[in-house]
């Protein structure tokens, strides 16, 4: 009595462990939920070529350096531009007070 308190559990046991292996070997996910790849056949290449970016950095800091110049440069031009103008317009109203003032004596 004791073997057979044992057999279906046992036949139970194998049919489950047969059911799993048949899942993972074949497949356990169906074939439509798959997304194909299309693969490129040509590919389009560049050379790309690295320069020194040392060198870069220096280079883009001469060239703002130079602009940095230039644009003191621009700055000054234009206030002795400017203090020269209103150095004429002092000069200018001086001569008109000055004038005033002779006119009145």
């Amino acid at each position: 009595m004791a073997l057979r308190s044992y057999t279906i559990p046992c036949l139970k046991a194998v049919l489950i462990h047969v059911l799993v292996i048949a899942v993972f070997t074949f497949n356990w996910e169906s074939d439509s939920d798959r997304e194909l790849l299309v693969q490129p056949r040509v590919l389009q290449a560049k050379v790309l070529t690295m320069a020194d970016p040392v060198a870069a950095r220096k280079e883009a800091a001469r060239k703002n350096d130079a602009a940095r110049k230039k644009a003191a440069a621009r700055k000054k031009a234009a206030a002795r531009k400017k203090a020269a103008a209103n150095k004429k317009a002092d000069v200018k109203s001086k001569l008109a007070a000055k004038k005033k003032a002779d006119a009145k004596r």
